[in-house]
């Protein structure tokens, strides 16, 4: 399942991902990015939809201890 998401992912939620994982917030991301923070927010709750979670904490620990999604 994990791949799958990863697969139905766009490309800027793809980059998005890999800014929360780092660990940064929504606003340093939108400023890498180039784009507004509701942007960033709307990216995440795609992501948290497609990985079938609830908060970025849910979302990086289940992605960082390789838990099925």
């Amino acid at each position: 399942r994990q791949t799958k998401a990863l697969e139905e992912l766009t490309v800027r939620e793809q980059e998005v991902l890999q800014h929360i994982l780092s660990g940064k917030s929504n606003r340093e991301i939108a400023a890498t990015l180039c784009i507004t923070e509701n942007t960033v927010k709307t990216h995440a709750r795609n992501i948290y939809s497609k990985y079938d979670v609830h908060s970025r904490a849910e979302l990086i620990s289940n992605l960082l201890t390789g838990e099925d999604l």
